[in-house]
């Protein structure tokens, strides 16, 4: 199997922003999914990153949720997506 390098591991809190709400959730990740695309029988390929979160401060029988990769960000003001030019 290939090595494969992720952005986040299991314990690590990250921050998800929430359009409906217009909020950032700060969230503990409790899992890692690496899914082939297009792997081969050496190990080569590409694969798809997601993760299991739930809320950081929460109970542990919070719902845990299939996040992907992109969706998740080190520091709550990386996690708001950015104003277009008019609005700034």
């Amino acid at each position: 199997m290939a090595y494969i390098t992720t952005n986040h591991g299991v314990g690590d809190i990250v921050y998800a922003y929430t359009p409906e709400s217009d909020t950032v959730q700060r969230l503990r990740v409790t899992a890692v999914h690496a899914e082939s695309c297009n792997a081969d029988a050496y190990g080569r390929g590409d694969f798809s990153i997601s993760y299991s979160v739930r809320r950081a401060m929460g109970e542990p029988s919070d719902a845990t949720v299939k996040m992907a990769q992109d969706a998740l960000h080190n520091s709550p003001r990386d996690a708001f997506p950015q104003l277009p030019a008019e609005e700034a």
